[in-house]
């Protein structure tokens, strides 16, 4: 049978740009592709029919320089354009004799490649000098890349192939120059560190993208750089997108100017009178760049007038410098130090301002003697008695005094006060404290012992001057650290001793008049018509014990009380101690005696109680007596006295009777029965009443007489 005409064709052929190796596709001159057996025979040729194709674009670019084209074997040929790529759609069309007519289809895709990018240069040397900025039109033709270069053309200039042709998609393309350092020993002619800025590169080499030169180098000597340009278009598929190039750069040496740094920015504060070191104060010591480490170098330092260094000088500590000065004493103000470092032909100055603060100075004195002996409770004066008086040196005359003391050693508030005072002193504010004394004057002191102090002390008598005591450098790193602090006193010792004086003991009465009852311990009331009613009974003990009758009994100061130093019995002053004090005891004395006659003389005690025993029916009336206080060292109180006053006291009468009287029966009965008759002792004036009472009235006779008895004793009565 015949039937019709059949074939098959891929739907889509798949090649590189410039390039037919991939896939089914052999390579004629780069560009020929040639896909054997695009159509197998055995799809189309059948019954000895005689075939033809035809081959036409239908859409897409035109990719092919010539072609497609389909040869007896079935195998497809074409030749692909110089650096195009895309899609393109071809229809395949088969006749055969019978005049039947078939049509297939395939798409012809051309993938594009990344070409290398292109560049020339004037030559493979570049010759500069050192420290300087070029800026030269080095490389030129820079491209992104074209057609590929044959193997001749790369031998003979591969910068001049393709320049001319990039394709469309290429010129699209960013450019990019970057250097690469060789990796040299030695001073490199780049990458070098300056003092000034320790941050950055002090060399540099660029290309911008149209290939101009930009470069400076800060060492000399010469280098291997490789410059490369690299493009956008990536490696995908087999593209390149780096050209490198090497070329040589010859730096011509120029001498570099020494170089230092200054401490603090050039300005130093250091304090009057501090210690003569200060290290780093030049850092960074150098002779230049790297080939110029080998250089000799001078570094010296002058300060610019004497008035305030006696002398500056360096001492090297590797790539920095300490100052060594000396200043004049108690010298201050501003002072540059000129600094210069030299290599032999080209050198560096700079001035370091010194800005020298003042620093307060201690004041001076001294006291003309070391221990004073003072009198208990007597003010101690002495002109003169601080000497060579100083604030400070002269550039601090004007400041202001004010002297203090301080107990060191020694009984406590021994001196209530002690006052310097200069009698030149220029009056101040009432309020103010400071007082102004001449340079290398004097003072007058006054010492105000405690009330009946005594011992020894050491006090620290000191001086203050007004002068500022705070650092203005303070906040600074330099000249403070080791500096001295400011002084603003002085200070020396006083040894003062009081001795001990014995003070008289004190006492008082509480009445200077006692008043007691006759016979009796109990004392009257003040009242006179109350004397006569005796508030104790009578027959008692006539030993009266009268409490508190001395008080307010002193021993002289709370320093010779046993309640103040109970236990401690101290004549001379302890170390240490908080007070001075004597343990003493006191001892009243009384003496004296009119009218009044005592079983027991009166005596006080300690305690200031009283006790005396008077005499049984005392005749007199009163009697005066004198007290005063003894202490056990001898001081003797003042006197005292007193008076007794005895208040008499009614004694009983009293008398004699028989036990018994015989009388005769109506006989009137008088005779003297009753003797000793008595008005009471000392109570001879008293008038006598005898009363009888009769117990057994049956015997007398009441009419004629009743019984009675009359003063002198005589018995009277009729029975």
């Amino acid at each position: 049978p015949d039937f019709p005409p059949y074939f098959d064709v891929p739907a889509s052929i798949f090649v590189l740009e410039n390039n037919c190796s991939e896939g089914e596709t052999g390579l004629d001159v780069s560009r020929r592709c040639v896909l054997k057996h695009f159509i197998h025979p055995t799809n189309w040729i059948t019954n000895n029919q005689v075939f033809s194709f035809h081959i036409v674009r239908t859409a897409g670019s035109d990719l092919l320089h010539d072609g497609p084209v389909l040869d007896s074997n079935g195998s497809l040929s074409f030749l692909l354009r110089q650096d195009q790529s895309g899609n393109a759609t071809f229809k395949i069309i088969l006749n055969n004799t019978q005049s039947n007519v078939i049509t297939q289809d395939f798409v012809l895709m051309v993938q594009e490649v990344n070409n290398r990018p292109i560049f020339c240069s004037e030559n493979d040397s570049i010759q500069i000098l050192q420290g300087a900025a070029y800026y030269l039109p080095h490389f030129f033709n820079v491209s992104a890349g074209g057609s590929p270069c044959s193997q001749t053309d790369l031998d003979r200039n591969d910068c001049i192939c393709g320049y001319n042709s990039p394709s469309n998609l290429e010129i699209q393309q960013t450019l990019t120059f970057s250097v690469t350092l060789a990796n040299s020993s030695g001073c490199s002619l780049f990458s070098c560190y300056d003092i000034l800025f320790p941050n950055q590169e002090m060399g540099w080499m660029s290309i911008t993208g149209n290939g101009d030169l930009n470069i400076s180098a800060c060492n000399n000597g010469s280098e291997n750089i490789t410059v490369m340009l690299k493009d956008s278009g990536g490696t995908e598929f087999g593209g390149q997108d780096v050209l490198s190039k090497i070329i040589v750069v010859h730096v011509v040496s120029v001498n570099d100017k020494p170089h230092f740094v200054l401490i603090n920015d050039g300005i130093l504060y250091i304090l009057e009178d501090s210690k003569d070191f200060i290290p780093f104060v030049a850092m960074d010591i150098s002779a230049g760049r790297c080939e110029e480490q080998g250089q000799q170098l001078s570094f010296t330092a002058q300060a610019t007038s004497s008035n305030i260094f006696s002398s500056v000088g360096l001492h090297m500590n590797g790539t920095a410098a300490d100052l060594l000065y000396s200043l004049i004493p108690n010298a201050n103000g501003v002072e540059t130090i000129s600094f210069l470092l030299s290599d032999g032909n080209l050198s560096l100055r700079k001035n370091l301002t010194v800005v020298i603060v003042p620093v307060n100075d201690p004041p001076s004195f001294y006291l003309r003697d070391a221990v004073l002996v003072l009198e208990m409770d007597t003010t101690f004066s002495s002109q003169e008695f601080a000497l060579q008086i100083h604030s400070g040196p002269i550039d601090e005359e004007s400041q202001r005094l004010r002297f203090g003391f301080k107990l060191l050693d020694g009984p406590r508030d021994m001196v209530d006060s002690v006052h310097i005072l200069c009698p030149d002193d220029t009056p101040l504010p009432a309020s103010s404290n400071w007082m102004k004394c001449s340079s290398n004057g004097t003072a007058d002191i006054e010492i105000y012992p405690g009330l009946n102090r005594f011992g020894s002390g050491i006090f620290e008598i000191y001086v203050l001057d007004n002068g500022n005591n705070i650092i203005p450098c303070k906040n600074l790193t330099v000249g403070c650290l080791s500096a001295p602090q400011p002084i603003d006193h002085a200070k020396t010792n006083l040894t003062i001793q009081i001795p001990f004086k014995n003070i008289a003991p004190l006492f008082s009465l509480s009445t200077p008049v006692i008043r007691i009852f006759e016979n009796s311990a109990c004392f009257s009331d003040s009242i006179p018509q109350n004397r006569a009613q005796p508030r104790c009974e009578r027959g008692f003990s006539r030993i009266h014990r009268y409490l508190a009758f001395a008080v307010a009994i002193s021993k002289g100061s709370v320093y010779e009380d046993s309640l103040f130093c109970p236990d401690k019995l101290w004549l001379t002053p302890q170390p240490n101690i908080l007070f001075s004090c004597v343990n003493q005891t006191v001892t009243f004395t009384v003496t004296g005696r009119q009218g009044v006659l005592f079983d027991l003389p009166p005596r006080i005690f300690e305690d200031g109680s009283l006790m005396f025993k008077l005499a049984e029916n005392q005749v007199n009336p009163s009697g005066s007596f004198k007290v005063f206080l003894t202490d056990n060292l001898g001081a003797v109180s003042s006197v005292k006295f007193f008076t007794f006053e005895v208040v008499a006291v009614n004694s009983a009468p009293s008398f004699s009777v028989p036990e018994l009287v015989v009388g005769f029966q109506n006989i009137a009965f008088k005779n003297l029965i009753i003797t000793n008759i008595s008005a009471g002792i000392n109570e001879p004036n008293q008038q006598i009443t005898f009363f009888v009472e009769v117990v057994d009235e049956g015997l007398f006779n009441f009419e004629l007489n009743a019984p009675k008895v009359s003063s002198d004793g005589t018995l009277i009565f009729s029975s």
